[in-house]
């Protein structure tokens, strides 16, 4: 299409008021998170990576364990409490309640009580509840302090086992590639540092990111989305993301050709064939009110009389759902009289401003 216009803008030079060529920002369209991959480490987890705005990659581990459980539900005495029930502030746990079949609600323990010690160690916070249980082992006897109304007692509590979801989330900023001096491909790409990368996949492999592409880009056109992870170039494993974004900038500079094995499931692969070229530029044609003609790499636009007489706009889908590249064309003459658009699935058309119909 650019090319198309920018030589109209030469055989029409003399005949025009203005003819120009300028570097245009392109739009872009990306995910804003996905998931990358899942993989069941060794140990039983669950390793879930996403991509996070392009920029980064957030790990988030899913496991089950167990820990040491004695049952209390219970709250820190904070002023405001520790004045309804009566005691000093921060001079052990309220309790609040009990778990079903635990050993402290076996052992008769009520809301109300505060727990002062648990194996002759104080607890007056929740992190220290929490530190004292980690120490202890599965049937364990463990003698329990507690404040009932204004007297102490000592309980025999025996610790169980409790399992328990565990979510551990990570976020890791993945590397940038150099900056190109032209823009050869289209897309934004993010590496993966390398020892996630083979974590990931495996030692000896990298991992590269789309983050985004430019709409009409070649690598819009071979069908390269924002998401996808590239697994092979030119038929060998992805180099580096700094690597690649060389062998990018000399292939393009070179009108060369880049195959990209590229995938956003698991086990769902495709190829893009990508014909590497400097797409940034766009051709401006105007002569005044009879014609003006307008390219760029997502869209032209040509119009007779401002539109008035004639006018058309093709431009390519923002549609990340699918891997071809669809344009959708509006055209319209006789100020608006007669009005047709179609896209990759229908046409309609407008006639006389009321008559209306699709095909």
């Amino acid at each position: 299409m650019k090319r198309t216009l920018a030589a109209l803008c030469l055989l029409a030079v003399p005949f025009t008021t203005s003819c120009t060529s300028s570097i245009t920002f392109a739009q872009t369209v990306g995910t804003d998170s996905y998931e990358l991959l899942r993989r069941e480490a060794q140990d039983g987890a669950t390793e879930i990576y996403t991509v996070r705005d392009g920029r980064s990659l957030r790990v988030t581990t899913e496991y089950t364990r167990e820990r040491p459980f004695l049952g209390f539900q219970t709250q820190e005495l904070t002023q405001f409490r520790a004045d309804q029930r009566g005691v000093a502030p921060h001079s052990g746990l309220l309790v609040s309640g009990t778990y079903a079949e635990s050993s402290a609600r076996l052992a008769g323990v009520v809301q109300g009580d505060v727990l002062l010690a648990i194996n002759g160690r104080p607890v007056t916070n929740l992190e220290q509840l929490t530190a004292v249980e980690a120490t202890l082992s599965d049937q364990l006897e463990v003698p329990v302090r507690i404040l009932r109304g204004k007297g102490e007692r000592e309980l025999q509590l025996r610790t169980n086992l409790l399992e328990e979801d565990v979510r551990d989330v990570q976020s890791i900023r993945l590397e940038p590639p150099s900056p190109l001096p032209r823009p050869f491909a289209g897309v934004n790409l993010g590496g993966i540092p390398k020892v996630w990368a083979e974590r990931m996949f495996g030692e000896g492999h990298n991992g590269v990111v789309v983050s985004e592409v430019t709409v009409g880009s070649p690598a819009w056109l071979a069908g390269v989305r924002g998401g996808d992870l590239i697994t092979e170039v030119d038929g060998d494993p992805v180099p580096p993301v700094a690597e690649l974004a060389n062998r990018i900038r000399a292939s393009g500079e070179a009108g060369n050709t880049m195959t990209w094995r590229v995938r956003r499931e698991v086990g769902r692969t495709y190829d893009a064939e990508i014909h590497l070229e400097d797409f940034s530029g766009s051709s401006r044609f105007h002569i005044p009110i009879v014609f003006h003609a307008a390219s760029d790499v997502h869209e032209d636009v040509w119009r007779i009389g401002w539109g008035l007489i004639a006018g058309n706009r093709n431009r390519y889908i923002a549609d990340q759902s699918t891997r071809v590249a669809h344009t959708k064309n509006t055209f319209s003459a006789l100020l608006g009289l007669i009005r047709v658009r179609t896209d990759n699935r229908d046409t309609s058309i407008r006639l006389l401003w009321f008559i209306h119909f699709e095909t």
